[in-house]
C-alpha cells in the first residue's frame, strides 16, 4: 500500500498545471503492475536509444548481483556503461555522479551508498510479460558477463610499467576500475549461468572471452608469471564452451572453478589478473588517505574517499564476500584474513588435526572437552611450603631446589629457574610492566625524530606494514604479562613499548591507526627490527605453551 502511494505521488509530481494534475488523478492506475507500466512508459519517453540500453544494463546488474551486499553506486554506474561497444572507461566516457537517476523511481539508494530496487516486485515485473518483457534473464547474465570481461581487460593496463603512476591514480579516483574486484570474483559464475540458460554462447560473448585470453597471453610473453590449469576434470557446461572457445580461452574459464587443493582458500587463480587486482588495491588504499593528487580536483578526491573509504581494504581469497566489499583499515582486514587459516592443530590424533583452530583459546577449549587426560598440570604461580612440618635442619635451600627439580617434567624453559620464577607474582610482573611502559612513553615524548620522505607507493606500502606490525603487537600484547612473568626481561620489554609507541605515532588517530601521517619517522629497517623482537617474544611464549602441552606445529606470529 505504501509503495503504491509512493509511486503514485511520483507520477503526479510532474503535473504542469491544476488541469493536468486533475487529468492524471482521474487516470491513476489501480494496481501495482499498472503503476509500474505507467512509470516504465514515462522512463522510455524521456530517454534516447543510448539511454535505453544503459537502463537495461543497470537493471541487469541489480538483478544478477551475486555478492552478498548490494552493489555500491560507483560499481553500478560503471556497470551501466561497460558493454561490447564501450570496453574501456576514459575521461570522455567516465560516468557522472547522477547517471543512474534516469532509472528512478524503480531504484533508490540503499544501505552503505548502494543502489537497490525500490521493491522486490520490480525485477519480477521487468521480466514479466506485462512489461514487454522489458528484460530477459539470459540477456541480463550476458550483459553482466561482458561488463566483467571488459573491466578485466582494462585492468591489465595497470601492469604497464611505461605508464606514469599518476595516470592510474586519477583513473582509480575517477572510479574507472570500481568493478574490478567484483569482476575478478564472479565473471565465471555469470558466464556459466548465461550458458545454462541459453544452452549456447552468443558470438559477442565468446569474442570477449577470446579477447581477454589474448590480452593475457600477450602480456604474459613479457612476464615470468605462467599458469597451467588442470582441465582433466570436465566442468558442467564445458561441452558447450568448447564449441565456441579456443582451448586457451577455455582454460582461462575452467581454472577459476577448480576446487582449491585441500579445500583451503587461495588467491585469485590467474597470476596476471591477481597482480592487476593487487595493484588496484595498493592505489585504492593510498588514495583513501591522500590529501591531494596531482591532476585531480579536490572535490573528485573527496567524493572518491566518501564512496570507497569504508571498504577500501579487500580480501583476495576466492569466494570470500569481503573480496568485493572490504574494510576501512588494514587492521580489520588482517583480523578477517586470519579466519581463512587454521594455524593451531590438535596433536591427539583426532579429526580436528586436519581442520585446525583459528586461535589458541579455541584449541585449549577443544583439548579440555575432547582430551582432558592429555592436559599437563600447569606451573604454579607461586610455591608454598607443605602443611606438614619438616624435621629441623632438613628444610634447606638445596633440598628445596632438588625437590622442585625432581617434580618438574622435562623440557622446562631454561630462561629462569623456578625459584626465580616464583619470586614474583603475576600481579607484581604486571605492575612492573606498567612502570616500564610509562618510563618509555616519557622518554619517547622528549625525543625529536626527523621525518622520512617517501613516494606514494612507498608511503602506502609502509602504511600497510606498520598496520600489520601493530596487529601483531596487539596479539603479543595480550600475552605480554604472562611472558614478562616468565622471563623478567626488562630490555626486551622496554624495546616492545618503545617500538609500539613509534608505530602508533605514525598515525594521527592513535587508537584506530587508520589515518597515517603525511611523513613517517620510521624506516622499513625499523619494522624489521620490531618484527624480530615480536618473533623472539613469540618464541618464548611457544616454549611455555609446549611445556604446558598446549602447542604444536605453528608459531604465534604467522
Amino acid at each position: 500500500m505504501y509503495l503504491w502511494v509512493h509511486l503514485i505521488l511520483d507520477l503526479v509530481g510532474n503535473a504542469s498545471s491544476l488541469l493536468d494534475l486533475q487529468q492524471q488523478v482521474d487516470e491513476l492506475p489501480s494496481t501495482l503492475k499498472e503503476v509500474y507500466a505507467r512509470i516504465l512508459n514515462n522512463v522510455k519517453s524521456r530517454c534516447s536509444i543510448n539511454d535505453f540500453s544503459k537502463i537495461r544494463r543497470l537493471f541487469a546488474w541489480l538483478m544478477c548481483n551475486r555478492g552478498k551486499q548490494p552493489l555500491s553506486r560507483p560499481v553500478a554506474r560503471l556497470g551501466m556503461f561497460l558493454d561490447s561497444s564501450c570496453t574501456t572507461i576514459s575521461r570522455e566516457t567516465n560516468t557522472f555522479v547522477n547517471a543512474t537517476d534516469i532509472c528512478k523511481p524503480f531504484i533508490e539508494e540503499g544501505p552503505g551508498n548502494s543502489l537497490v530496487f525500490v521493491h522486490s516486485t520490480v525485477p519480477q515485473f521487468l521480466l514479466d510479460r506485462d512489461s514487454g518483457p522489458f528484460l530477459s534473464q539470459p540477456e541480463c547474465e550476458q550483459s553482466v558477463t561482458i561488463g566483467c570481461l571488459t573491466q578485466l581487460r582494462q585492468s591489465l593496463e595497470l601492469l604497464n610499467p611505461t605508464t606514469p603512476g599518476n595516470k592510474f591514480e586519477i583513473a582509480v579516483a575517477k572510479g574507472s576500475y570500481a568493478l574490478l574486484p567484483y569482476a575478478n570474483q564472479y565473471w565465471p559464475t555469470h558466464l556459466r549461468s548465461c550458458v545454462e540458460l541459453q544452452h549456447e554462447m552468443l558470438p559477442g560473448l565468446a569474442s570477449q572471452i577470446e579477447a581477454l585470453s589474448d590480452s593475457i597471453s600477450l602480456l604474459g610473453q613479457n612476464s615470468d608469471e605462467t599458469t597451467v590449469a588442470d582441465c582433466s576434470k570436465p566442468m558442467k557446461g564445458d561441452s558447450i564452451l568448447a564449441r565456441y572457445l579456443s582451448p586457451k580461452a577455455l582454460e582461462l574459464v575452467t581454472q577459476y572453478e577448480r576446487e582449491p587443493e585441500g579445500g583451503k582458500n587461495h588467491e585469485l587463480l590467474h597470476p596476471l589478473l591477481t597482480q592487476a587486482t593487487k595493484r588496484y588495491h595498493v592505489l585504492l588504499r593510498s588514495l583513501v588517505v591522500r590529501k591531494e593528487v596531482q591532476g585531480l580536483d579536490i572535490s573528485d578526491l573527496l567524493r572518491f574517499q566518501e564512496d570507497f573509504g569504508s571498504n577500501a581494504f579487500m580480501c583476495l581469497s576466492v569466494g570470500c564476500e569481503k573480496s568485493v566489499s572490504g574494510f576501512s583499515c588494514q587492521v580489520e582486514l588482517d583480523n578477517h584474513e586470519s579466519s581463512h587459516s587454521q594455524p593451531f592443530r590438535c596433536i591427539n590424533g583426532c579429526a580436528f588435526d586436519d581442520v585446525g583452530f583459528t586461535t589458541i583459546q579455541q584449541l585449549r577449549n577443544h583439548i579440555r572437552k575432547r582430551h582432558p587426560a592429555s592436559i599437563k598440570a600447569p606451573v604454579p604461580k607461586r610455591l608454598r611450603r607443605s602443611n606438614i612440618d619438616a624435621p629441623t635442619g632438613m628444610d634447606t635451600q638445596e633440598d628445596t631446589n632438588e625437590e622442585m627439580n625432581a617434580e618438574l617434567p622435562t623440557g622446562d624453559p631454561p630462561i629462569l629457574t623456578h625459584i626465580q620464577h616464583a619470586s614474583h607474582t603475576r600481579e607484581e610482573a604486571v605492575e612492573r610492566l606498567k612502570q616500564i611502559g610509562a618510563e618509555e612513553q616519557r622518554a619517547y615524548n622528549n625525543e625529536h625524530i626527523q621525518g622520512i620522505i617517501m613516494n606514494t607507493e612507498e608511503h602506502a606500502d609502509m602504511t600497510a606494514k606498520i598496520q600489520r606490525v601493530l596487529l601483531d603487537m596487539s596479539k603479543i600484547g595480550r600475552a605480554l604479562g604472562r611472558w614478562y612473568h616468565w622471563t623478567h626481561d626488562d630490555d626486551r620489554a622496554r624495546m616492545f613499548f618503545r617500538m609500539r609507541m613509534r608505530c602508533v605515532r605514525q598515525f594521527s588517530d592513535w587508537g584506530k591507526a587508520t589515518t597515517p601521517m603525511t611523513t613517517f619517522t620510521m624506516k622499513p629497517e625499523d619494522l624489521d627490527q620490531c618484527r624480530a623482537l615480536l618473533e623472539s617474544i613469540a618464541k618464548d611464549l611457544k616454549e611455555e605453551l609446549v611445556y604446558l602441552g598446549l602447542w604444536k606445529q605453528k608459531e604465534v606470529l604467522s
